[in-house]
């Protein structure tokens, strides 16, 4: 389902959701199919934007369910809240819970990640694990990673921020900015992390150093030990990127969440400041930035709405631009960023 400008919508398409009037009157019902009629009807009530099924967005892969969401959700709260008592069977859910993701992943090794939000703010620390293992795994399943190299890399994102169980609620779950003593509390989560699970049986030693390592920084600035550049594991570089953007795009106690493209924006304005930008550039190649039904300007002043994405330039989707809506018999026009080189996108509309 995605939400459409009157002037992009196509005879055929099918309504998502209920159309109304001002007044409140059911104009045309969801399930209905759009006809020329119908267009010219929603044109005269001054509708401008409907909401339509989309069977493109089959090009992206649900990695995991709704449901099957919240029942990891609970898993990795379960552990990590059970930390001083650890049992097999509470691990061994962990480990079904990243070869699930890496077997779908397999299945599907030209998948774009479709960034949606279906966070909260109380158990942002559980569901932001969640995302930044399937990010994670993304960029393992493009760089060729082995099945086993995928479990410690998928195992490592997932519990890595471990260490958070230590640390004060008022100060995750603080408002506003962390003061400098507060930012050096938090700081301790990595170690306390590395030294919570470096004692599970099974758990390797690649994926501790994970834990430890992803506030590691390429130009040394990071902690807890200022490794620089290829001085840090791999792992923990692409989890980085991960734990940032992710970060980045979700809502937060003192801020909202950004959109995934200035969250992208920002880090590659860090390039290999911060992060290796080889890593990002593959991160890149599987994240949708620009979602399908992304209301949009384009450098040439034409405005449109995103209908597709293009695989291999993620930041230069397929754009549908906005035609007459008034004249429901006008088409409009396809614009394919990828071959319109000299072109880009601007600015995302509201």
């Amino acid at each position: 389902m995605i939400k459409m400008h009157l002037s992009s919508v196509d005879i055929g398409m099918y309504i998502a959701k209920p159309v109304y009037d001002d007044a409140g009157k059911l104009l045309i019902d969801k399930g209905n199919m759009l006809k020329k009629q119908y267009i010219s009807k929603l044109v005269n009530y001054g509708i401008e934007y409907i909401y339509v099924e989309w069977d493109k967005k089959s090009n992206y892969a649900e990695i995991i369910s709704k449901e099957t969401t919240k029942e990891a959700l609970r898993d990795i709260e379960k552990f990590m809240k059970s930390f001083n008592y650890f049992d097999t069977d509470k691990y061994d859910k962990i480990v079904k819970i990243v070869n699930d993701i890496i077997t779908k992943l397999l299945s599907k090794k030209n998948i774009i990640l479709y960034v949606t939000d279906i966070r909260g703010i109380d158990d942002y620390t559980f569901q932001h694990s969640l995302y930044v293992c399937v990010y994670a795994l993304v960029i393992g399943v493009e760089l060729n990673y082995s099945k086993q190299q995928l479990e410690d890399l998928g195992i490592g994102a997932l519990l890595h921020d471990v260490g958070k169980v230590l640390t004060p609620s008022s100060i995750l779950k603080k408002p506003s900015i962390l003061n400098s003593c507060e930012y050096e509390e938090i700081k301790k989560h990595s170690t306390e992390g590395y030294n919570i699970i470096k004692y599970i049986d099974g758990v390797s030693e690649d994926s501790c150093i994970i834990v430890r390592d992803h506030h590691e920084r390429y130009d040394g600035t990071g902690y807890p030990s200022g490794l620089k550049g290829k001085e840090i594991h791999e792992y923990a570089r692409i989890v980085a990127i991960c734990d940032v953007f992710d970060a980045l795009t979700s809502n937060r106690p003192y801020r909202e969440k950004i959109s995934p493209h200035n969250a992208i924006e920002y880090i590659v304005a860090l390039g290999n400041k911060q992060f290796d930008l080889e890593i990002l550039k593959v991160l890149l190649k599987r994240i949708n930035i620009y979602p399908i039904g992304t209301h949009v300007l384009l450098e040439s002043g034409d405005k449109g709405v995103v209908i597709e994405a293009n695989l291999e330039l993620p930041t230069r989707p397929i754009i549908q631009v906005y035609s007459d809506y008034k004249n429901a018999n006008r088409r409009s026009r396809i614009i394919d960023l990828k071959k319109q080189l000299k072109n880009s996108i601007r600015k995302v509309l509201a």
